[in-house]
């Protein structure tokens, strides 16, 4: 950053982050470092409400933007400048639609009214025509507003209007899941978690518990500084905040969050801490050993989720996250929207 003067960030929030806790290492020698930094996008995963401010102690001069919208609208179709960010907001304001371009929220068709969930539709010039030979996507993805008439891209992203006219972003319609009979909105748990100082990053997940049946946990990744939060300091938070049945029945923790090659939260490599505990227990019975086939024949390794083998697996991947620049910063995002379905922002 220091040597090449660099004065424009463009990545998904976990590589910002994990620029700003190496940082704060060294403050002074950071500030130094990213005084060039003037403008910094964030855009394709939630945004931790305690990220700009964190940023900004070390780069006064960044103004930083969030950013959304998907490929399928020309990529960026939504902006909020972050400024001041209240201490109530459990989540940064997605924001306003660019010029030229439109959101709506929608329930089966139907525009939401302030506070309403619903799901995102994107409109105006910047639309794509169609998915190149795949006329099913199409017609699945690209739909025709009853009342206006207009093409929409329906994004599979959550959302609600803000009283002052801004969308809030809820997550993906598929980080949507229902346990118990309460359909619950697993974004909601991270952010409100995410407020705590104590708390680096946090990840809601619905995992099959030991009757397979789906069972809500919450990874946690421990700040750098202070003591680390204890699961009544963590439930205390959520019951602020969230109904009973929001309440995760185990926190994990993990010295860091799996992510993808664009930034973004892994959550399929995310394990299953029941699953662990099952493993673990039928290699204690052989012997922490696992019984793997290679070519046809069998073979023995230690197991995997051995106590061992886990904390070797989880120190290897804290201190890869904790080495800047082993993830690719400069390498350009994809962005969010696009025909895999990743998570946008």
């Amino acid at each position: 950053m220091s040597r090449h003067r660099v004065t424009l960030w463009n990545t998904a929030p976990a590589l910002l982050e994990m620029l700003v806790e190496y940082a704060e290492i060294e403050q002074e020698r950071a500030r130094r470092a990213l005084s060039s930094l003037r403008l910094v996008f964030l855009s394709g995963d939630y945004i931790p409400t305690t990220l700009p401010d964190r940023l900004r102690a070390l780069a006064p001069s960044a103004t930083i933007v969030s950013l959304g919208g998907a490929t399928e609208a020309a990529i960026w179709s939504i902006f909020h400048p972050i400024g001041e960010v209240d201490p109530e907001w459990t989540t940064i304001p997605y924001g306003r639609a660019l010029g030229g371009q439109s959101f709506h929220i929608l329930d089966d068709g139907v525009p939401c009214t302030v506070g309403q969930a619903g799901e995102l539709y994107i409109g105006g010039g910047g639309l794509a025509r169609e998915y190149i030979g795949n006329p099913e996507q199409t017609s699945a993805r690209f739909v025709v507003h009853a009342a206006t008439g207009r093409r929409l891209y329906r994004t599979g992203d959550l959302g609600r209007w803000r009283t002052d006219g801004s969308i809030e972003f809820l997550g993906r319609v598929d980080r949507q899941v229902k346990i118990a009979g309460h359909r619950i909105e697993l974004g909601e748990i991270d952010s409100t978690l995410e407020r705590l100082p104590q708390v680096r990053a946090a990840v809601a997940s619905a995992v099959p518990g030991p009757d397979d049946r789906p069972r809500l946990i919450c990874f946690v990744v421990a700040s750098v500084t202070g003591e680390a939060a204890t699961d009544a300091d963590l439930v205390a938070a959520l019951q602020t905040h969230l109904p009973p049945y929001m309440i995760p029945s185990r926190f994990v923790r993990l010295p860091s969050l799996p992510v993808t090659p664009n930034g973004k939260v892994d959550h399929r490599a995310l394990p299953n801490p029941f699953r662990r505990e099952q493993d673990s227990e039928a290699s204690a019975d052989k012997g922490q050993h696992t019984e793997i086939p290679v070519g046809g024949l069998m073979t023995t390794r230690p197991s995997m989720w051995s106590p061992m083998r886990w904390r070797a697996v989880s120190n290897c991947a804290s201190r890869s996250r904790q080495v800047p620049g082993t993830t690719g910063i400069s390498r350009r995002r994809r962005p969010m929207g696009r025909s895999d379905r990743s998570p946008a922002r």
